[in-house]
């Protein structure tokens, strides 16, 4: 009868354990569901001094165009002899911004108008990119990565 007991409750004992064992390793096989991550987007865009009080991603990016093409504009405006024979026409300034705040000029497309003069816009663009300060990145998921833009500026001059 003695041994009865002790059969039994190591029979208990290794059946309560058996269900411990095979509850967690169900807990263990659930899948865990990744959300794909979106290459092509960013979740803050790189900010600017002057934008960084802004709360709205929407203004934010507002902002950070509103407020970079100014920048070059008045740097472009600062030097009168800019086009010799064309007065207007709009170039496309396609920019980068580093994970590291540093902006860059990617490419400029201009106009027909334009492209006569474009070796003296060229490097006064990129003159006027150089003298914005740093910039914060813009961020993906927390992290900071490297951004483009493609920014159109207005050439409007009096001959």
């Amino acid at each position: 009868m003695y041994y009865s007991k002790i059969l039994f409750l190591l029979l208990f004992l290794g059946l309560i354990s058996c269900d411990t064992i095979f509850s967690k390793k169900q807990e263990t096989t659930e899948k865990t569901v990744l959300k794909p991550i979106d290459f092509n987007s960013i979740d803050a865009y790189p900010l600017l001094p002057e934008c960084k009080e802004i709360s709205s991603r929407i203004q934010q990016e507002q902002c950070f165009y509103t407020m970079l093409s100014k920048r070059i504009q008045e740097s472009i405006n600062k030097t009168p002899i800019l086009l010799d024979s064309v007065s207007k026409g709009t170039i496309m300034v396609k920019l980068q911004v580093s994970e590291l705040g540093k902006i860059t000029i990617s490419s400029i497309v201009t106009s027909d108008k334009i492209r006569q003069n474009s070796i003296k816009l060229d490097s006064l663009l990129r003159v006027s990119v150089v003298n914005i300060p740093k910039i914060t990145p813009a961020t993906k998921m927390g992290i900071p990565v490297t951004s483009e833009f493609t920014l159109p500026i207005i050439i409007e001059q009096e001959n």
